[in-house]
């Protein structure tokens, strides 16, 4: 049994079926996904370079910095996650977008914290 081509199932010689249509992102989602992205760089990978991770302590300045810094990244993944949603019209991209940003601001606390207070291995 052959099936016929596409062309040749319709009496007019349409598709019966439509062509399938990729979604294109536009310029201004692809725009927010990469602000999104250099939000997370900036919160993780300069204070990295600040404060290495594998200090046990850091001066108060270098703390400060490097927090800042965390903050800034929160600020720009979340600006971006209320403008995605605000632009979609959907709650989960707020969600999908913040909830990571929240998780990089408690990392940063704990880095602070860790690096304040630091444990004296026994």
């Amino acid at each position: 049994m052959t099936i016929p081509d596409a062309a040749q199932a319709h009496p007019t010689g349409q598709r019966s079926v439509a062509p399938i249509r990729w979604p294109r992102p536009s310029a201004a989602a692809v725009a927010l996904v990469l602000l999104w992205v250099l939000g997370g760089v900036v919160g993780v990978l300069v204070p990295s370079l600040i404060v290495p991770p594998q200090a046990l302590s850091a001066p108060g300045g270098a703390l400060a910095a490097a927090f800042g810094f965390t903050a800034l990244g929160v600020v720009l993944m979340c600006v971006a996650g209320v403008a995605g949603a605000r632009r979609e019209g959907h709650a989960g991209v707020l969600v999908a977008a913040v909830t990571p940003s929240i998780a990089l601001l408690i990392g940063g606390l704990a880095m602070v914290g860790s690096k304040l207070f630091p444990v004296t291995p026994v």
